[in-house]
């Protein structure tokens, strides 16, 4: 009993230790891909947010908050 309950405690152990996964995205739904187009400009990765934001407002392109997002990211990028 004790050896399983030590191994259970080792695969919990080695479960959090292991890298986190990013979620799959929705690539055909605009709000998931501008909430990871976000996430990859917080951690500063600049042109995969412009690719995301870019097919998100191909999706949707009457969405202020994404056509929004896209043109200050651009306008950052170009300066």
């Amino acid at each position: 009993m004790r050896a399983t309950a030590l191994a259970a405690l080792l695969a919990v152990v080695a479960a959090c230790a292991a890298p986190a996964h990013q979620p799959a995205r929705d690539h055909y739904n605009p709000d998931a891909l501008h909430a990871a187009a976000i996430e990859r400009m917080r951690v500063g990765d600049v042109e995969a947010a412009c690719i995301l934001l870019r097919r998100a407002a191909r999706l949707a392109p009457h969405d202020m908050r994404i056509e929004s997002t896209l043109r200050d990211l651009e306008s950052g990028v170009t300066r």
